[in-house]
């Protein structure tokens, strides 16, 4: 344990970090994005009402 690459590798195997964790954890990052994106651009919840919305400003 001479080396802190060597720590550090240890440390995750006794703590079991897996890639299961990581793929949770970036997903959890992901989520969070999306739901900030979505509260600043302020997206309609409804596609369908948008679509009817853009055809009769067109006519």
């Amino acid at each position: 344990m001479g080396r802190p690459e060597e720590a550090f590798r240890g440390d995750r195997r006794r703590h079991g970090q897996t890639l299961v964790e990581y793929a949770m954890i970036l997903a959890l990052v992901a989520l969070v994005a999306v739901i900030a994106l979505r509260t600043l651009v302020q997206y309609p919840v409804d596609p369908v009402t948008t679509v009817a919305n853009v055809m009769d400003n067109a006519t």
